[in-house]
């Protein structure tokens, strides 16, 4: 949609239009030739930033966010993936069922080293897993990373390809080195059966365990976007954490055991491998160092060394259902307590059904569906930091404003201290044409729509946008309504506050009416 100028609710001539489909916009100017358009754009839609994906709300709040970002995104690297898109989302769940799947075909492949039959179809099974994980590792180098410390998305191919080699790449190499060695002992004909080195070799897969952290973050991705109770899947990641180590020690005890074994015996019955099964285990639990048998099989520091493992992985797994069930319990009555509080009030109040719900909708969307006391941390926050806080959330804004051109920096950060947050829901007014102007707003995050006093819609305004300067100066009325779109948190800004602030510096405060002045005159100009 082509700019238009317009009057906005201060009075000031702006550029802006009314709220379109930037994504579509790009995407159009990007493919508008060659064959199957349509599915092509389809795709690229699902590897942008996402509003769906349960950390897209974390790092881009608001819709005008999420565009920028996906114009970023198709204009300079169209062949990456973004970390929040939806496909990447999916591929992570998938891959999540394939680490399952490996472990546990690590573990059970080298239970049965002694059984050619079974040994053959587990060394399938996991060629198939390592296969799909080496899809995953090509995939890897085409997805963009969230860098914590840049507070932004990289999808420079050149910089996701030396993150990716710099953390997981050689892990995940070397833990599918054993399903490669397959393919060469086919093509070479060497018989694993009576090649106690290649058996060892399995151990290799044991480094999938240092992908436990993306599998554990995978489920958390899960439960975000599902919404389920964070405690109860504390608990579950626990128990499930617990389990795959224990049979990726599983993995580690068979392949030790039967090294030995094959050096010492290499005709052990079928049924002492089911009775290995049961001494590992007892290992494992902590309620037995094995029999004589075993000991003798095995270095009794190897029997030490799993004795000991297995006793810190229980208290690990008692301090985190401790953990869960201590702050479930406190999180619990907190949470419980406040929303009885919330039902006893609108109960006292004999409010509808539709400010319930506005009620809860403004609680999950100022606290993230994690409430805090925000009063009590600025408590306890130094009045030097709170103002560091504020000035690096607004400063931005406020250098955008034509209306603070100019103004010194000891200055800018005194009006910053006067700045206050308010939340507005969709549908609610935060400002009505006729009535007096006493303040300024700055869009922190969200989207807003300016009417005429006629109830012409004029533009949208979102992320970084302000309106209403003059009336820090002049008691004008307002001629535009404004009225919020999506939920939106905006910064405050009082007359009485901006002109206690410029009031003891003569010169800044005579050129600031001055220049609202000439702006008053000029927006009434142009709305004639």
């Amino acid at each position: 949609m082509p700019r238009k100028s317009s009057v906005s609710p201060s009075g000031i001539v702006h550029d802006c239009k009314l709220q379109a489909d930037a994504e579509e916009d790009v995407l159009a100017q990007i493919i508008d030739t060659g064959i199957f358009i349509n599915l092509r754009r389809k795709l690229l839609t699902l590897s942008m930033v996402n509003r769906d994906h349960p950390r897209t709300q974390l790092y881009y709040k608001s819709g005008a966010s999420c565009r920028r970002e996906g114009v970023r995104h198709l204009v300079n690297y169209m062949i990456m993936s973004h970390p929040f898109c939806l496909w990447c989302l999916y591929w992570e769940f998938f891959i999540f069922w394939v680490y399952s799947y490996m472990y546990l075909v690590c573990s059970l492949s080298v239970a049965f080293l002694r059984n050619r039959e079974v040994l053959g179809k587990m060394n399938i099974a996991r060629l198939a897993g390592d296969f799909v994980l080496l899809i995953d590792m090509i995939h890897l180098f085409f997805m963009g990373y969230y860098c914590t410390e840049k507070s932004r998305t990289i999808m420079n191919p050149i910089q996701v390809a030396k993150h990716y080699l710099a953390t997981y790449f050689f892990v995940d190499l070397i833990s599918s080195v054993p399903s490669y060695c397959e393919i060469l002992k086919w093509l070479f004909d060497i018989d694993e059966f009576n090649n106690p080195y290649l058996s060892a070799m399995r151990l290799l897969s044991i480094f999938k365990v240092f992908r436990i952290g993306r599998w554990l973050e995978t489920l958390e991705l899960y439960r975000q976007y599902m919404n389920y109770s964070s405690y109860w899947f504390k608990a579950i990641k626990a128990v499930l954490m617990y389990l795959v180590l224990i049979v990726l020690l599983y993995a580690a005890i068979f392949t030790v055991m039967n090294f030995m074994i094959f050096t010492e015996s290499p005709d052990r019955s079928e049924m002492y491998k089911f009775e290995r099964f049961y001494k590992a285990t007892m290992i494992l639990l902590v309620v037995s160092h094995g029999d004589n048998t075993l000991i003798s099989t095995a270095n009794i520091a190897v029997v030490s060394l799993f004795l000991c493992v297995g006793y810190v992985m229980q208290l690990f797994l008692y301090a985190e259902v401790m953990q869960v069930w201590n702050k479930f319990e406190s999180a619990s009555n907190k949470n419980d307590n406040l929303l009885q509080q919330f039902k006893e009030y609108m109960k006292y109040k004999g409010l509808p059904i539709q400010i319930r719900e506005k009620m809860f909708t403004y609680f999950n969307f100022k606290f993230q569906n994690e409430f805090f006391n925000e009063a009590q941390i600025n408590s306890m926050v130094s009045d030097i930091l709170k103002q560091e806080i504020l000035m690096h959330v607004t400063k931005i804004h406020l250098e955008k404003a034509q209306f603070f051109k100019g103004i010194p920096e000891t200055v800018l950060m005194k009006i910053v201290s006067q700045l206050k947050s308010e939340i507005y829901l969709p549908d609610d007014v935060i400002v009505t044409a006729g009535t007096p102007g006493t303040c300024m707003y700055f869009i922190y995050f969200g989207t807003v729509a300016v009417y005429t006093a006629m109830g012409k819609e004029i533009c949208h305004l979102e992320d970084g946008a302000h309106f209403g300067e003059i009336a820090l100066v002049f008691n004008e009325p307002r001629i535009a309504t404004v009225v919020a779109v999506t939920p939106c948190e905006l910064f405050k800004l009082k007359r009485t506050d901006f002109l206690d602030v410029i009031e003891p510096f003569a010169e800044l405060k005579t050129q600031i009416v001055a220049n609202a002045r000439e702006r008053l005159l000029r927006s009434r100009i142009e709305s004639f």
